[in-house]
């Protein structure tokens, strides 16, 4: 090996950002325009994984680097060696002091994330698509005291889960929810940091309840007609801008959002006519 493969082989171990995706892997081996043989799939789905615990057991062994900065994680699963791998991967990265963690496995039935997570002190940001929660997270009091930004998406939640966002994730600014299910209730209470708050429904929300002083944007989204869900943000005094777009109707400006400014709105496409009635809007965005 020269001189210049050693230096860069040394600096490749030593990057901070950990980027695992199964299909930019595939994309790279095996080339949409080769034909697809299962048994040339299945070996590189081998190498995937080895290359996962590769990179990141090498990284972990740099005794110059402290920390991972970010692990993005998406990969489809087929048989328990790979489960071994990635759950590895996610216990040496957080024992690094793994800063952002975005988790993507699709596997049936759907993959819990190890508990192990609830340990990751220093994180910042964390996205989670199609697997479960850790159990314990249920159950018991775990407190992110860095979180920022928390994203879910094709995640089973339910009423208490949301709650407990209060508590466990204190310094949340940004929480967006997209097409999550098992819930018919979104209600945070007394949350002081919460300043954005995304949602787009999948299953039948009944209520949405939020006390979060400094929220000032709240995106609303249902392409399945459901209908508009009640609302309470009265308490939200910043809330001065809204993004609403729901086949079923349309909330009471007045009472739901008393300080609202700025509306964009996007109404079902069978709709032909619109009444707002609001004291404070000041601009209006339609999108048809």
């Amino acid at each position: 090996m020269s001189v210049l493969s050693k230096n860069w082989f040394a600096l490749t171990a030593s990057f901070p950002y950990l980027n695992f995706n199964l299909h930019e892997f595939l994309n790279i081996k095996m080339p949409y325009w080769l034909p697809l043989n299962p048994d040339t799939c299945r070996h590189e789905r081998d190498s995937f994984s080895k290359y996962v615990d590769y990179t990141t057991s090498r990284f972990c062994q740099q005794k110059e680097v402290s920390s991972v900065h970010t692990l993005n994680l998406s990969i489809e699963l087929n048989d328990h060696t790979q489960v071994d791998i990635i759950e590895k991967c996610i216990r040496q990265v957080i024992k690094r002091g793994v800063q952002e963690l975005v988790i993507h496995i699709v596997n049936t039935p759907m993959y819990h994330v190890p508990n192990i997570f609830l340990s990751a002190s220093r994180l910042m940001s964390l996205k989670i698509r199609e697997c479960e929660l850790p159990l314990s997270l249920m159950v018991d009091v775990v407190k992110f005291e860095s979180l920022k930004l928390l994203f879910l998406r094709t995640v089973p939640l339910n009423d208490e889960v949301i709650k407990s966002l209060t508590t466990s994730f204190p310094l949340l600014e940004t929480l967006v929810v997209e097409f999550c299910y098992g819930f018919k209730r979104f209600c945070i209470f007394g949350h002081q940091s919460l300043q954005q708050v995304k949602i787009r429904i999948r299953c039948e929300l009944e209520r949405i309840d939020i006390e979060a002083t400094n929220l000032d944007y709240l995106y609303i989204e249902d392409l399945f007609g459901r209908g508009a869900p009640s609302m309470n943000l009265t308490s939200c005094k910043k809330l001065t801008t809204l993004s609403y777009a729901l086949d079923g109707g349309l909330a009471d400006l007045s009472s739901s959002f008393p300080f609202l400014e700025e509306l964009f709105l996007r109404p079902s496409y069978d709709c032909k006519k619109l009444k707002l009635s609001s004291h404070s809007v000041k601009r209006v965005n339609l999108n048809t």
